[in-house]
This record gives structure tokens, sequence and C-alpha cells, in this order.
């Protein structure tokens, strides 16, 4: 099933530049519907509100100002986003962070590029609260001279979220030329997930008119995740389709893990990731 819509999150600074470029070369090969959406800070969460009701002095300054900046910043995205006419243009009244994900519920996929999904960015916060806790896939753009998907790579375990993940990617994965299921064997670690089993998801595809071949792989002494990428980089794959956060986030902190290495590979793939 075709893409109604890709939500693509800027902020009217010098990063927007890298996603616009790489949605637009995403847009040229698959004429995907695609809209810039723009958080402007909404001027009632600068009020300082006293005990007499009054709005201080101090409180209206900053408001004055930040509807001045925002008025700047809009006026500039308004004029760049000429140079797309292809791309629908919206501004939402609200912080990024909480409103992102409720907007991004009746979209297909966020978009954005590898330096926000590091958190280099000033929309990195709220596509990590979309994902996270809006569980709206996401595709992570790179750097690439290729911005066609024909040769896929699925990260599959069984789980949730790389099902979530492979669905959201079905549009891409009946497009490609080639597809491959990559399943990480890790050292005395057996899954009981019912659904781990690589060649049910072969089966799977295979009623969806998709010849997918299977390629597992030992984690040796790597973690799963860069044996992942490396897998990926090396058969030159296009994309790779994977589950986000299988344990918590306080344990994917302070024990990295395969998301971390998902979302700051500066090399390979792009990467379409749910959770």
């Amino acid at each position: 099933m075709a893409y109604s819509e890709l939500l693509v999150p800027i902020s009217g600074g010098s990063d927007d530049a890298n996603i616009l470029a790489r949605a637009k070369k995403l847009f040229d090969h698959y004429k995907i519907p695609t809209t810039l959406v723009y958080f402007e800070p909404d001027p009632k969460d600068m009020m300082l509100w006293p005990a007499d009701g009054m709005a201080s002095a101090m409180s209206s300054t900053l408001v004055d100002t930040l509807i001045s900046t925002s008025a700047e910043i809009w006026e500039k995205i308004s004029a760049e986003s000429k140079a797309l006419p292809e791309f629908a243009l919206e501004k939402i009244i609200g912080a990024a962070d909480l409103l992102l994900e409720e907007r991004a519920n009746l979209c297909d996929l966020i978009v954005v590029s590898d330096v926000a999904a590091a958190g280099k960015s000033t929309v990195s916060s709220a596509f990590e609260e979309a994902l996270m806790h809006g569980h709206v896939p996401a595709l992570v753009l790179h750097d690439r001279a290729s911005f066609v998907m024909d040769n896929i790579i699925i990260a599959w375990d069984g789980s949730a979220q790389a099902a979530r993940a492979l669905k959201a990617a079905n549009y891409f994965i009946e497009k490609a030329k080639s597809v491959t299921i990559l399943q990480i064997q890790e050292k005395d670690i057996a899954s009981s997930n019912l659904m781990h089993d690589s060649q049910k998801l072969a089966a799977w595809l295979g009623k969806k008119g998709v010849r997918a071949k299977v390629q597992i792989e030992a984690c040796k002494d790597k973690s799963v995740g860069a044996t992942i990428i490396e897998v990926a980089t090396l058969a030159n794959a296009d994309l790779l389709v994977a589950g986000a956060y299988g344990h918590s986030r306080a344990r994917e902190f302070v024990f990295g893990g395969v998301t971390k290495n998902y979302l700051k590979n500066a090399q390979g793939p792009h990467l379409l990731i749910s959770h």
C-alpha cells in the first residue's frame, strides 16, 4: 500500500538544509506526498503570572521578543519552501516535543536526517519523543548518493518493534529488487519469541509476492547493533529496517544497545525504525 503522507519536522535553523535536500531526493523518485511541519512556540508559555494575576513587565518583554522572532522564522521558512513547491507547509502553535507525536498520528512516517537522529539537531528531542512515546515509525535519511531503496535488509528478532518497522516499510519492501532478512545469533542466548524464526517472516513476505533471502550472522566480539550495521554496510544496503528500544529507555541509556548503534551510525544505509 502506498504512503499517503511523510512528515518532515523543521525548525527554521541551519540544520533544515540537510533534511530538505534529502527529502527532495526521496520525493523525486517515489513521489510520496510530503509535509513540512514547523512548531512555533506559544507566547502563553512565556507568561509569568504573579500573585495579583497580572503579567510582569519582564514577561511581556519576553513575549514580544518571542512573537517577533517567531514571525521572522516563519517568514524565512515560507520563503525557502517556495523552492520546494512539491511539499506542503504547515505551522502548529506549541512545543514540538509535545505536539509532534500527536501530529504524526496521522502520517505514515516521520522523516529526519541522521544528524537529528543522533541528537544533534533542534528537532532531535521531538523526534525521540514521537518515536519512543508516540510509536510513530521514522525514516532516517543519511547523506548517500542513492535514495532509491532497491537493496533492503530487515533486521529481524521477532519483536513487536521489529514487526512494526517491517509493516511501516512495506511500501519500500514491495518495490525493492533485493530483500534480505538478517538475523543475529548471540552467543549462549536463545530467543523464546514465537515469531523469532526468520523463515516464518520469509514465508509471510512470500505471500505478498516478495522473495526474501535469509542471512544468519554470529555476533562474535561486536555488539548486535554494530554487527547489523557492519553487515548492512558491506552488503551496500540502501535501507535497513529495524525495531527500536527493545529494552527500557533507561537501560538503553546505561548499557548502550542496538538502537544507539542504529541512530548514531553516520555511515551505511538509510534507516526505517519503529518502537
